[in-house]
């Protein structure tokens, strides 16, 4: 009777290019500081520019995945998710907290939730 020696367990993780940040747009009047996309990456952009420089900024490559604007008679903020590289994810979470003006009208974002992947974030408690 010969026993074999236990294979050996290796244990490994799977190394995520991206991070994925959900985001909460809030304005001081329950107006919509941003209409689209658009708005959103360029106000972000800028702040990014402002708060870090053109290298900080180009270091933080980041894209507006989905993004859900309020009603316009709810105080219910505006929504998006941001996909991000992950060497980035310092700075825009920084420039997200400095942002405080979106096409001119004052305005707060806040990081609702922020995964390692989309599946991170399709908990139900966060949707």
């Amino acid at each position: 009777m010969t026993t074999s020696a236990p294979t050996p367990h290796h244990k490994f993780s799977l190394q995520c290019e991206h991070s994925y940040l959900k985001i909460a747009i809030f304005s001081e009047d329950g107006s919509q500081p941003v209409a689209d996309v658009k708005q959103l990456k360029f106000g972000l952009d800028t702040t990014l520019k402002t708060a870090f420089g053109v290298v900080g900024a180009s270091a933080s490559e980041f894209d507006v995945l989905a993004f859900d604007k309020q009603s316009s008679n709810s105080y219910e903020p505006s929504t998006a998710l941001l996909r991000v590289q992950r060497g980035g994810v310092e700075t825009l979470r920084g420039a997200i907290t400095m942002c405080t003006t979106l096409n001119g009208k004052l305005c707060k974002m806040e990081v609702l939730h922020m995964g390692d992947s989309l599946m991170d974030l399709a908990s139900g408690r966060f949707l």
